[in-house]
């Protein structure tokens, strides 16, 4: 059978017309059995289609299936899993707060480490890495400050109760350092962890968060810090 019935058929002796003729093409159709395979393609309408699940990842013969990336070019695409590992993000969240604080426990600026009874928590959240292999980059930002002029505030990270990073901040004269730090540590498991990020005076004086000595203005309630935790492809 013919792929395409025409939308006029003659007779013998049949008189020609314009109309007639038009008619063998704008009435003209696709045989189902013969026009399309059914698998693949389809017809919706008397109109040819791609028929679901007609095409493939077999088929797409220019789909990069490669987590390097090295076979691209600028007319290939990618599988959503290949651009999710080139990337090298596994994982994120944040949390933030918009709480001022005012805090007295010291975090000792010397060369021991940082303990979570030391400072004050201002940030925490759990988090659940997928692979020891890769490594997890918190971000804090956020305003700190110190009331004593050339003195400390450290900030530490805490993977449970253990220290994974730890920075301090030195003011030359008393007030609010706006403040930008970054930690990257290796995972010890990929079992669920609390990150958390506590801060406190290296020594004496009085260190803030959100806030200074002399303001601590909420903007309506904008005015915040946060913690952004990322896991990233290492």
């Amino acid at each position: 059978m013919a792929v395409i019935t025409s939308g006029k058929t003659f007779a013998n002796g049949e008189q020609l017309s314009a109309d007639k003729l038009n008619l063998v093409i704008t009435g003209a159709t696709f045989n189902q059995s013969d026009a399309v395979d059914g698998s693949t393609m389809t017809l919706i309408g008397g109109a040819m289609a791609v028929a679901d699940n007609g095409i493939t990842f077999s088929k797409l013969a220019d789909v990069i299936d490669d987590d390097t990336m090295a076979t691209a070019s600028s007319t290939k695409l990618a599988t959503s899993e290949s651009i999710k590992e080139f990337v090298g993000v596994k994982q994120r969240t944040r949390v933030s707060s918009t709480t001022n604080r005012t805090i007295t426990s010291v975090i000792p600026a010397d060369d021991t480490t940082p303990l979570n009874s030391e400072g004050t928590q201002i940030l925490s959240t759990t988090f659940t890495p997928t692979s020891t292999s890769n490594k997890i980059e918190v971000q804090f930002n956020g305003l700190l400050a110190n009331n004593a002029a050339g003195e400390f505030t450290v900030i530490a990270l805490f993977e449970d109760s253990t220290c994974v990073g730890a920075k301090w901040i030195r003011q030359a004269s008393s007030g609010t350092a706006i403040s930008s730090l970054q930690f990257q540590f290796t995972p010890s498991s990929t079992n669920a962890a609390t990150y958390s990020l506590r801060v406190g005076p290296g020594a004496t004086g009085t260190s803030f968060v959100n806030q200074d000595n002399a303001a601590a203005f909420t903007l309506g309630g904008l005015m915040e810090y946060s913690m952004t935790v990322l896991e990233v492809k290492s």
